[in-house]
């Protein structure tokens, strides 16, 4: 979920599913050898296919299909550049948002259900008192913190060169 990119992402999620996918559905179409549109659309069809192989359901290829779109976009915008600095920072948010509205559609049993969520993210009035108690948000917020910090000052690899102590109160903050 630290990805800077969608593309970044796929390789990072589910790699053997993203491998089989780009080694034998998108090269198998043409990969990005016959041009950009052909690129953007043999994106799509792979990741319309990718959604159809995760179930037989509409929700499951609009989630490939919008992946696919996401992929497209992102490849017309920025081509293969990677990002790195502080520009990674912003685009991880955006990434993971656009991850996050996709999960929608991958989770909700129908595309009203989708639709429903998807609405309720972006009006401001759900009632989110059932997703979280007071400490359970503060112990996500943590979790998020020390995944960040991990990806980019590995801090995990000193942890385990620090005292019995701060090694003992790691893992129970971890467990908790």
């Amino acid at each position: 979920y630290l990805s800077a990119s969608v593309t970044e992402f796929w390789r990072r999620w589910h790699m053997t599913l993203s491998s089989w996918l780009r080694d034998y559905v998108y090269i198998s179409f043409g990969g990005n050898r016959k041009g950009p549109s052909r690129t953007r659309l043999n994106l799509m069809l792979t990741m319309l296919l990718g959604g159809l192989w995760h179930g037989a359901s509409w929700n499951f290829v609009i989630w490939g299909g919008y992946h696919g779109l996401l992929l497209s976009i992102e490849r017309m915008i920025r081509g293969k550049k990677s990002v790195e600095g502080l520009a990674r920072l912003p685009l991880t948010i955006v990434t993971f948002l656009l991850v996050t509205i996709g999960w929608v559609f991958f989770r909700a049993k129908t595309f009203a259900a989708a639709v429903y969520v998807i609405g309720q993210m972006f009006t401001g009035r759900m009632d989110t008192s059932f997703l979280f108690s007071g400490w359970q948000l503060g112990l996500a917020v943590l979790t998020i913190v020390l995944g960040v910090a991990e990806e980019y000052w590995s801090w995990v690899e000193r942890l385990a060169q620090s005292p019995l102590w701060v090694r003992t109160a790691a893992a129970v903050v971890a467990l908790l």
